[in-house]
């Protein structure tokens, strides 16, 4: 399980505000985990932003988003594990 400190959930906070339409209140990150000899590899694949009413907002400029995530995951997703992450949400 991934718990945000407050450093990495401002950076969380940062990316939707520059990125996302106003009114985001939950953030799902969907981590890709690879099993590399003795432990897991990890990378984010896909992140999704929910308003209020549980509905997937878009990405002001859905490419440069998507094309951030993968450089964005490394300020919170630890690339190296012992364990398999899990899909999880973060409430903003």
């Amino acid at each position: 399980m991934i718990i945000l400190n407050s450093r990495e959930l401002s950076s969380l906070k940062d990316f939707v505000a520059k990125h996302y339409p106003e009114g985001a209140t939950k953030v799902g990150i969907e981590p890709h985990s690879e099993y590399n000899d003795s432990t897991y590899d990890n990378y984010l694949q896909y992140i999704a932003v929910y308003d209020k009413n549980g509905k997937e907002m878009l990405p002001l400029d859905g490419k440069k988003a998507r094309g951030m995530m993968p450089s964005f995951g490394e300020s919170f997703l630890p690339y190296e594990t012992d364990d398999y992450i899990e899909d999880f949400e973060v409430t903003l």
